[in-house]
């Protein structure tokens, strides 16, 4: 954290109910912590010795921040629950983003375009609100947490396979700048 302060300049002038007027002149400085701009090229890197990339886990560097796409994330089948062989990499996202102080993650569900849109949209909200909770779990304090669900208006493939849908159906964390 960087100490950062504002400025202002005060020229006011008050007119007092007998016409007189009373003058202030000065400035006031407002202190605060700053945030450090995060060192996108360190933590990239530190992801992929992670072994994000063996763990189906694209990085994608953003305006925003740091994308971690995580693909074909399993659930159980029209649910929130992740299925029990998730539990590593899980692990592995929550290991990484504990070391990352400071910082907002946003939480981005997505499922596959295959229902009713309504129904698309409330299971990825439960299955980004999901991640969110397991990420807690692992020692990641909640207030650092946005989430939101997208349900299937943002297709990646076709919905018309099965590897499309696949694709279709994931999470993406955002590490905020």
């Amino acid at each position: 954290m960087l100490p950062v302060f504002m400025r202002d300049n005060l020229d006011i002038v008050y007119t007092l109910f007998d016409g007189s007027t009373v003058r202030f002149r000065g400035f006031t400085l407002t202190f605060r912590q700053g945030i450090v701009p995060m060192d996108r090229v360190q933590l990239t890197s530190s992801f992929a010795e992670a072994g994000f990339e063996e763990s189906a886990i694209d990085i994608e560097p953003l305006l925003e921040g740091i994308r971690l796409s995580i693909r074909d994330i399993r659930f159980v089948p029209d649910s929130a629950d992740f299925l029990p062989e998730e539990a590593h990499r899980l692990d592995l996202i929550a290991e990484t983003l504990r070391q990352i102080p400071d910082r907002t993650f946003l939480v981005e569900g997505h499922t596959a375009a295959i229902g009713r849109p309504e129904s698309e949209m409330e299971l990825s909200i439960q299955r980004a609100r999901r991640m969110v909770d397991a990420m807690v779990s692992r020692g990641i304090s909640a207030d650092r947490f946005i989430y939101k669900g997208w349900g299937g208006t943002m297709p990646l493939d076709d919905n018309a396979s099965e590897s499309g849908r696949s694709r279709n159906r994931r999470v993406e964390i955002t590490i905020l700048e």
